[in-house]
């Protein structure tokens, strides 16, 4: 069976254009429904909606088709086994989910950030950032969104999110890419999780522009350092990295850009960022590391004390890069994840429909570790459910590990071996051998991950589902949380926390940020 899918592509004529899954998918950059036109039909049979995630290429490459192996393999479905998922509900227009106001609010879901307790995705079709607060459960309720769309508060700058493709937080901070609109949007979080749009940079009506002026063209992947003082974004048409200084209120200002564009600083070799897509930064702040859609491959760079980047190199099928084996496991290289002690990297690549690790030495360099998915040389698993690999995440203890099939409409899960090492342990969604969701349908397109601060609760988004769903992550404990017997004091804009420390029981959850570690002995349990 093929598992070419129609796929979808704003041009600046307002017009969509269909491309074959297998080059990839990604972000959302069709137009608003006010300037939606007719599709131009290239191939394929998507869902009858039609309304996929996709990527946005500039250039086309040729896609290569793949085949659904069934036969008689066992495939484990999403257990109850220590970070197994078990759907918990959905919100919006699916039929079976919870609603929102508007109900198109999550159409085109394209990204989703958990900050403390709150819940903000990002969708790419109706140009808006959505807010939900999560109860003890991990349960999401709607508390409405910012954006162009009717129901949404307005923003100040009408193109500042018109195709919201990336999120990120930290210190009490959003910034949110926007892929069409060319932009880099700041939104201050309040105690209640409340988002107040503050500025932009890009190409956006209002917003500060940035040298050279295509820097942030179809702008997609974030990444903050952990201090919260340095922010980077990809761009896939410029091919190129940029930097972003945060100061103390949260401000950005642009520093320059790394990559083929001219006026940035170039890579060798040249095209290691062509279509750069997702970026990860380790946890010490010292390495980043960004993928390239195009040119197939993942490049290093060093971070010195100002936030500048070095390039350092590059792995991948691209000449110039050190190898993989097998030679395409980085094909259409979009996702990355750092484990928390900053040992290991995981690249999802959506045209491999596979997972790749890589060991991180001192230096920060990567060294080729194998794979998982359906490419010939990888470890195997279920056959399909990677199709489209699209997204990752990680549990804040490192030992479990989600990728998003956006064209396999599910979830997979992988535990971690010693040498961090993917062992395939199960998945979830629409794919023949996986656990069900219900309403079905809630994970078609699926294409952003997020996994609560204490590993219980993971949120999907779907773009053509149109919706966010929650899984409850098993294993999690009130006495033996993820990451350790003590969880952390989290502290908003250093406020003190009300109500004060309740051995074995709830820690107040005013505070969201600026967290550290408990004092030893004492054993909390935390809202995510």
């Amino acid at each position: 069976m093929s598992r070419i899918h129609a796929r979808t592509l704003r041009f600046s004529t307002g017009l969509c254009l269909r491309i074959p899954a297998a080059v990839g998918q990604g972000r959302a950059v069709c137009p608003p429904a006010a300037q939606r036109s007719a599709p131009v039909a290239v191939a394929g049979s998507g869902p009858a909606r039609g309304r996929r995630r996709h990527r946005p290429v500039s250039r086309l490459v040729s896609a290569m088709a793949g085949v659904v192996v069934a036969g008689g393999l066992a495939i484990p479905a999403a257990s109850a086994a220590p970070g197994g998922l078990a759907f918990a509900g959905c919100v919006g227009d699916l039929a079976g989910c919870a609603a929102t106001s508007p109900a198109n609010a999550l159409d085109g879901s394209s990204a989703v950030t958990v900050v403390g307790n709150q819940v903000y995705t990002a969708s790419s079709w109706e140009g808006t950032v959505s807010h939900f607060t999560m109860d003890l459960a991990g349960n999401l309720t709607y508390d409405g969104c910012l954006g162009n769309l009717p129901g949404c508060t307005a923003l100040s700058s009408d193109l500042a999110i018109s195709t919201p493709t990336a999120l990120a937080a930290a210190n009490g901070q959003l910034y949110v890419a926007s892929a069409d609109s060319q932009t880099v949007s700041h939104f201050t979080i309040d105690p209640a999780g409340n988002l107040t749009f503050a500025d932009c940079y890009g190409s956006g009506d209002g917003c500060t522009p940035v040298t050279p002026a295509d820097a942030l063209k179809l702008a997609d992947g974030l990444a903050i350092t952990p201090d919260g003082q340095q922010l980077y974004t990809t761009s896939y048409t410029g091919s190129v990295v940029s930097h972003f200084t945060i100061d103390a209120a949260g401000n950005l200002a642009f520093a320059g850009c790394i990559g083929d564009l001219a006026g940035c600083t170039s890579t060798s070799p040249a095209g290691a960022l062509d279509g750069a897509w997702g970026v990860a930064i380790t946890p010490d702040g010292q390495h980043l590391y960004a993928a390239s859609l195009m040119g197939n491959a993942i490049s290093h760079f060093t971070i010195d004390s100002a936030g500048n980047l070095t390039f350092a190199g590059c792995i991948g099928s691209l000449t110039g890069c050190a190898t993989t084996s097998p030679a395409g496991a980085l094909n259409g290289a979009d996702a990355l994840v750092v484990t928390p002690d900053g040992h290991h990297l995981y690249a999802a690549a959506t045209t491999a429909n596979a997972v790749s690790h890589f060991t991180i030495d001192p230096a920060g360099n990567l060294n080729y570790a194998g794979c998982i998915g359906d490419l010939f040389g990888c470890a195997t698993m279920a056959p399909g459910a990677l199709d489209g690999a699209d997204a990752l995440a990680i549990t804040s203890d490192g030992a479990h590990v989600y990728a998003a099939g956006g064209s396999g409409h599910a979830i997979s899960h992988f535990t971690m071996d010693a040498a961090g090492n993917l062992n395939y342990a199960g998945c979830i969604g629409d794919h023949a051998g996986c656990a069900t969701t219900s309403p079905a349908g809630a994970l078609v397109g699926v294409n952003g991950l997020a996994v609560t601060g204490d590993g219980a609760h993971l949120y999907a988004t779907a773009f053509t589902g149109n919706a966010v769903s929650h899984f409850a992550i098993a294993g999690f404990t009130t006495a033996n949380p993820p990451g350790g017997p003590y969880r952390r004091i989290c502290h908003f804009n250093c406020n003190p926390l009300p109500g004060g420390l309740v051995p074995g029981g709830l820690l107040p959850r005013t505070c969201l940020f600026g967290c550290h570690p408990l004092p030893s002995g004492i054993l909390l349990r935390t809202l995510p």
